[in-house]
C-alpha cells in the first residue's frame, strides 16, 4: 500500500511538472525511480496515464480522470489520519481554488493575511479569471461561482446573493442625457457584457417580482469583468454590475447609480466542489471563513 502511495505522489507531481525530470528534482528521487513509479502505476490500473515526448509530459483522458480520483483517495487517507490525531490544532496542506477575478482581487486576497495569521500551515493556490475553470481535470479543490449553476454534477453549497445595481459615468449622462425612466433607455447605450459573440446587448430589470429584458444599443461588448467597468468609467454606456464591485468607483465619482427601481435580479453565490465522502479540514475550515468575508458584501 505504501508504494502504491508512493507512486500516486509520483505521479501527483509529474502531472503538476510535466516533466519526469522535473518531478524528479521536486521529489528528490532518481529519474529512473519516477519512470518505474509511473509505469508500475499503469501496469496496476491498465491503462496508459501520460502521454511521453522529448519536449514535455500530458496526461492522456485515462490520466485526467485518475488523477482527479487519486487527489480525493489522499485527501481522504489524510481526513482519516486527521480524525485520530492527538494534536488536532496544527492544519496544514495546500488548497487549490478558483474564483471569478474581482471577487479574487477584492474580497479574498485583501483578506488573506488575517487567514494565514491563523492558519499559517494552509497553502494557497488562487485561480482567478472570468472564465469558468473546469474543477476537475483542472484539479481545483472547490471554486466560487456567481450565477445559476448549470451543472448539477457538483455539490453546491449556496453562500447569498449579490445585490445588483446600474451604472453610468457622469459624463456620459452629460453627453446623451439623464435616464430617469425605463423609455429613455432607448435613446442610450449599454456596454454588452458576452462570454460569447452573438448575444444582443439587453437591459435586465425587476418589475413586480418577474425579470424583464430590454433590447438596448451597444457601443462596445467585452467578456471581463474589468474592461466591462472600465467601459463605463471611460464614457461608453451603462453597465449592471453588483454593488460592492463598483464602490471606490461610486465614491470618487467616477460612476453614478441610475435607475434605482429598476436593477437586475440578485446574482446567486455559490461554493461548488466535486463530489466526497470526507472534506479535508483545510477546506472546510477555508470555505467557513471565505463565507464570512463574501456575507459582508452581499445581501
Amino acid at each position: 500500500m505504501d508504494y502504491f502511495i508512493k507512486n500516486i505522489n509520483i505521479f501527483i507531481e509529474v502531472s503538476k511538472k510535466e516533466s519526469i525530470t522535473k518531478a524528479a528534482l521536486s521529489l528528490k528521487i532518481p529519474k529512473s525511480a519516477v519512470s518505474i513509479g509511473i509505469k508500475k502505476l499503469e501496469e496496476k490500473v491498465g491503462t496508459r496515464l501520460l502521454f511521453r515526448s522529448t519536449r514535455k509530459v500530458s496526461l492522456t483522458q485515462d490520466g485526467i480522470e485518475y488523477l482527479h480520483l487519486c487527489k480525493i483517495l489522499l485527501s481522504d487517507i489524510e481526513q482519516i489520519e486527521y480524525l485520530f490525531k492527538k494534536n488536532k490544532n496544527i492544519i496544514k496542506g495546500q488548497l487549490k481554488i478558483d474564483a471569478p477575478s474581482r471577487i479574487a482581487c477584492r474580497i479574498i486576497i485583501p483578506n488573506l493575511s488575517k487567514f494565514f495569521t491563523i492558519y499559517p500551515d494552509i497553502k494557497i493556490f488562487l485561480s482567478s479569471s472570468d472564465r469558468f475553470a473546469d474543477i476537475i481535470h483542472e484539479g481545483f479543490d472547490f471554486a466560487i461561482r456567481v450565477g445559476e449553476l448549470m451543472d448539477s454534477s457538483f455539490i453546491a453549497k449556496p453562500i447569498g446573493n449579490l445585490k445588483m445595481i446600474n451604472c453610468v459615468s457622469p459624463n456620459y449622462l452629460k453627453k446623451f442625457g439623464l435616464i430617469n425612466t425605463i423609455e429613455d433607455l432607448s435613446k442610450h447605450f449599454i456596454v454588452n457584457y458576452e462570454e460569447n459573440s452573438g448575444i444582443k446587448p439587453e437591459f435586465e430589470y425587476m418589475l413586480n417580482g418577474k425579470i424583464n429584458y430590454l433590447k438596448i444599443n451597444s457601443l462596445i461588448s467585452v467578456n471581463n469583468v474589468e474592461s466591462y467597468i472600465s467601459a463605463a468609467i471611460a464614457d461608453l454606456g451603462i453597465i449592471q454590475v453588483p454593488e460592492y464591485d463598483v464602490k471606490e468607483h461610486l465614491k470618487k465619482g467616477e460612476l453614478t447609480r441610475i435607475l434605482n427601481n429598476f436593477n437586475a435580479n440578485t446574482m446567486p453565490i455559490s461554493f461548488i466542489y466535486p463530489h466526497k465522502e470526507l472534506i479535508p479540514t483545510r477546506m472546510k475550515i477555508f470555505m467557513e471563513w471565505l463565507k464570512k468575508e463574501i456575507e459582508l458584501h452581499i445581501e
